[in-house]
Order: structure tokens, then sequence, then C-alpha cells
């Protein structure tokens, strides 16, 4: 070949080196190039692998798995213009659960990690065909749903998945969620207004309390707007001094005599007149405002211990209420010890009430704060029976002092049979277990006749005193003393 026609050439054997670089050019060069070509363009399609999957990973929320913010907004706004222009409905449910918070303090971010997985797990179960699930926000996830039912019923089917309780670190935990609904083109003319109707909606939800949903509806942007100016003012209210406390008694059933009281949170708003907690306490409750307002309670409740004490009325048991995030939190016993003084002294006239839904399936860490609380002799009530889901057998399992059966079931006691019968029950096994039970909302004479036949220990009501400011309880007390006093020297 053309190898050997050079190699047998006078001219080549007298340029050998010459020679030899042609031949190394002519048969070398093309295979080094060859695999260098090759190898380049394995490298470009590995590179250009990686660029997709990083594209798909920056739509994905990489915890749960589901679509993220970015991709789930893209994907609002192209399903929205679908059915603007098919004449389609769209529903959208925006969800928040509500005790991510409690659940990374009480059981570590693993635990909280987990929570927002199962939730993932259930809501993507819930799924259909057509449907697209995304975590928005720390908290919060979508379900877009092409021609859903009512939006109530949308909403109730989201909460249905998540109300089960959840296995965190070795426990059975329930957690509530809120669901705000909205409608295209029903509350909204375009992807954006539907995402800001739905959690418009949402906002109306927390605010009514946890476990609720709410379908967009008028009157929800002004609601909306308020709730925003509100929470601002309550940011400002404590530095401010525009909280106080009111006291609502309670008495013995047996004697009429007042043996304790309530304290109850109030709002001096400037312009808006004394607010009762129902207007600000779930807007607190989503911030850290809570647990400062908490806080604050405690301090003015051991205040008001020592003005009773001075004035002679040192018997009476002072009762104040526990938020359920001030439940999950790690340093709520730092903050009782700092409240109460933390000399490990014991405090039998405090009372701290936790309501029923808050104690469902309790953990360990719930059990060890009351049982911290039981050392110091601090006394628990569980609040608000019968308004849960709980049943009686939590009266076992729980180290709790006093239990107030709801209003609810005191309404009807002196006329439906069977209130009163659910009475009698709650009665007798509170009583098996040497806890006290108080009977709240009492309003008529009849209501007490029944409660003390059935042996109830206290109540508490307007039929026996409202809630007062700090110096009318005092006076009220004193009042009580003098004529329990007159009373006593006539017999």
């Amino acid at each position: 070949g053309f190898g050997s026609v050079v190699a047998a050439g006078p001219y080549w054997h007298a340029n050998a080196p010459l020679a030899a670089g042609l031949l190394f050019g002519i048969l070398v060069l093309p295979a080094f190039y060859w695999t260098l070509l090759r190898d380049l363009h394995r490298a470009n399609r590995r590179a250009a692998e990686r660029l997709r999957d990083g594209h798909a990973r920056a739509g994905t929320d990489p915890l749960t798995g589901l679509a993220d913010r970015h991709r789930f907004l893209d994907v609002l706004g192209e399903r929205a213009a679908w059915a603007l222009a098919g004449g389609r409905r769209l529903g959208l449910a925006v969800v928040d659960l509500d005790g991510l918070a409690r659940v990374n303090d009480g059981l570590g971010h693993e635990a909280g990690d987990a929570l927002l997985r199962q939730a993932a797990h259930r809501l993507r179960r819930l799924a259909r065909p057509g449907d697209t699930v995304a975590r928005i926000g720390a908290d919060e996830f979508v379900l877009l749903r092409p021609d859903p039912p009512a939006g109530s019923a949308l909403a109730r089917e989201v909460l249905a998945a998540l109300e089960p309780p959840y296995r965190l670190a070795g426990n059975a935990v329930s957690v509530g969620a809120n669901v705000g609904v909205a409608l295209l083109p029903d509350h909204a003319g375009s992807g954006a207004e539907l995402l800001r109707a739905a959690q418009q909606a949402l906002h109306r939800a927390r605010h009514e309390g946890g476990g609720r949903h709410r379908v967009h509806g008028p009157g929800m942007v002004r609601c909306s707007s308020e709730a925003l100016l509100t929470e601002t003012a309550l940011h400002r209210a404590l530095a401010r001094g525009e909280l106080v406390l009111h006291f609502q008694p309670r008495v013995a059933l047996a004697s009429g005599a007042i043996v304790a009281a309530e304290a109850l949170l109030r709002w001096e708003r400037p312009g808006h007149g004394l607010l009762r907690p129902a207007a600000f306490l779930a807007l607190a409750e989503r911030s850290e405002l809570i647990c400062r307002m908490g806080e604050w309670v405690l301090a003015e409740v051991v205040a008001m211990r020592r003005r009773l004490e001075a004035a002679g009325h040192g018997g009476i048991t002072l009762a104040a209420n526990l938020a359920p995030v001030e439940l999950g939190r790690a340093e709520l016993c730092a903050r009782l010890a700092r409240a109460l003084g933390g000399d490990g002294a014991e405090h039998p006239w405090l009372e701290l009430e936790i309501t029923e839904r808050a104690a469902l399936d309790p953990g360990p860490e719930l059990r060890e704060i009351l049982l911290q609380l039981r050392r110091r002799r601090v006394r628990v009530a569980l609040d608000d029976f019968g308004t849960g889901y709980s049943s009686l057998a939590h009266l076992r399992e729980l180290p709790v002092d006093t239990l107030k059966i709801d209003s609810r079931f005191i309404a009807g006691i002196d006329r439906a049979p069977r209130d009163r019968a659910l009475v009698e029950a709650v009665l007798h096994l509170a009583h098996a277990f040497g806890i006290r039970v108080v009977a709240e909302g009492v309003e008529r004479a009849a209501q007490a006749r029944v409660l003390a036949e059935l042996g109830c220990d206290e109540a508490q009501g307007f039929l026996y005193h409202p809630p007062l400011a700090a110096d009318d309880f005092l006076a009220l007390l004193d009042r009580d003393a003098r004529e329990h006093k007159g009373r006593t020297a006539r017999h």
C-alpha cells in the first residue's frame, strides 16, 4: 500500500524522520480524533441529561416530592387559561397544617418532616387524574381540580383525608388542618386571582378556629385586609398595655361561696372597645405572639395572686388558659418557672386549663409537662370537655385535677333527659378518679338545682357572675366575705 511505497522510495530513505511523522499522521491521528470526538459527544449528552434532571428537580419540592410553588404557579396559569377558554370550572383548595411548629418543638424537626411527607402522601392519594397537588409554603399545600364538585364538598374531602392521627416518632399525633376553597370563574378571572381568593378563604377558616373550611364568599377581601390590620395592631398591644385580664368567679354548688376564678384575656383596642378572645386569639396563635401573650397572662395572674393574699383571700384558686400552641413548646415549663419563681415552690392556688382537643392522643412530652406541673402542685383542668373526639378513657390516662363540662351539655340539663344522663355519667366517672367537676355556662337556677342534685362540685356562668375587671372582682370578694360573716354572726 501507500505506506510500503513511501518506505521503499530513495527520498524517504534519505529523510527517515519526516517519513515516520507522515506515517504517524496517516495511520494514528484519525483514530485519536475519532476517539476524542466520541468522548466529547458522550460528555455533552450526559450534561444535557443532568440539565434536564436539574430542571425537573427545580420544579419539585425535595422533601415531599410534590410540585413546588414555582411549578404550581406555571400549571395554575395554564389550567386557568384552559378552563376559561373552554367554559370549564376549576377548583382550588389551599390547605395549612395547624400543628407543624408544635411538632417541631415537641418531637423534633425530623418528626415535622415526617408530618409533611405523610400529609403530602394523603393528598397525593386523594388526587384524581388531572389534579395537581403541590407544596407552596412551609406547612401549606394546594389541590387543583378541574371540574370540581361544590367547593364545600372539595374542602370536606381534603379535611377528611388529613384528619386521622399521624405516626410521628412512635406516637399517634393528631394535627388539625384548615382549608380555603375558591372556584374559577365563580370567584376569580385568572389563576393568580383564584389563588388569592382561596387564600382569603383559608384566612377566614383560620380566624374561626382550627379544623375549619371555608369557601370564598362576599366580604372576604375586606375581612382579609381587616385581619392584617388587626394582627399588626395586636403586636403593638402588649407594649402599649392594651391587654387586660377579667376574672369570672366559680362557686361551690354546695355552699354558693366563691372558690375560684378563671382569668380571661381582653383587648382594650382603641376605637374598637373591649374585645373578647374570639376577635384576636386565632391571629395570635399563628405567630410567636401567642407565647408572649401567654407569658404576660401568667405574670398578671401571679400579680393578682399577691393582691388576693394581701386582701385576705388567699384561698381563692386562679385558673389560666394554655393555648394548644403553647403546649407543644419545649420551653413551656421554663416560662412557667420564670412566671412563678424558679425556687421550686409549690403553687396549689394555680390551675392551668387545657382544651380537650389539645389533649387528644397525648404524647410523652405533654404527659411530662403535666407531671412537672403536678410536682409543683399546680392543678390541671381539662376545659370544654365533650367538644372533642376523646373518650372518657382520657380521664384515666392524663394527670388531670379538674374537668370542665362544656356549656352545650349544661344548656338542656334541666329539660333534656339525655343531657342529664350524660352529665351524670361524666360526674360519676370523674369522681371515681378523684377529679373535681365544674359546670360551665350555668345561666338558670333550674340548671343549678339539677347540677347540685347530681353532685357537681362547682359552677360558672352568668347566673352567678359575669367576667369582672380585677378591681371589681376584689370588691366582690370583700362583699361576699362580709355577707358570709354576717350570716355566721346571725346563726
